[in-house]
């Protein structure tokens, strides 16, 4: 994250903003698609996050390569110790291999659980609205919940789009940063 906020280092993230601000607007999207009664968010189903965490997962390395050189990336691999190589590297191979999975599964499961619910309310509200007893105990649910949820499903986006966003930013920057033993 340094390269956004350092005014040494402003250059590398100019660079990286149309990459970012990209994602950021193909996830809102995506995301708010599925608002839409009738649609499906795009980011609801796995292969679409799949597709996008291995973008920020091949770039990530492509910087951090371009950054540093080959030798100098994959020391980072190894860490501080030299003598601890043989525990270190499949440390982070296992945590680098890990990013691209836990930044899908993610915003897949956060979108798929917010139609879910949305879903579920929707049943709801069809449920009470068809017994005439029900409807009248519970005169209000019908009117006010709707819009109630379609706010939070917005929030949800918007949300699920910073922090897939964010952690792309943090991992590019991860992968670039100079190291200081």
């Amino acid at each position: 994250i340094i390269y956004f906020y350092d005014k040494s280092k402003q250059g590398k993230a100019k660079f990286f903003l149309p990459l970012m601000c990209t994602l950021a607007l193909f996830i809102l999207v995506s995301n708010l698609i599925g608002l839409v009664p009738g649609l499906k968010a795009p980011t609801g189903d796995w292969n679409t996050t799949i597709a996008l965490a291995l973008i920020v997962f091949i770039l990530t390395h492509f910087f951090g390569i371009k950054e540093k050189g080959l030798i100098g990336y994959l020391k980072h691999f190894v860490g501080p110790i030299w003598w601890l190589a043989p525990l270190m590297v499949p440390i982070h191979l296992i945590g680098e291999l890990a990013k691209p999975f836990s930044l899908s599964i993610r915003l897949f499961a956060n979108m798929m659980s917010k139609h879910m619910a949305l879903g579920c309310l929707a049943l709801l509200v069809v449920i009470f609205s068809k017994n005439a007893i029900l409807f009248a105990q519970t005169l209000f649910i019908p009117i006010f919940l709707p819009p109630v949820i379609m706010m939070l499903g917005v929030l949800t986006c918007l949300i699920q789009t910073f922090v897939f966003v964010f952690l792309a930013i943090v991992y590019i920057s991860i992968a670039m940063e100079e190291e200081e033993h």
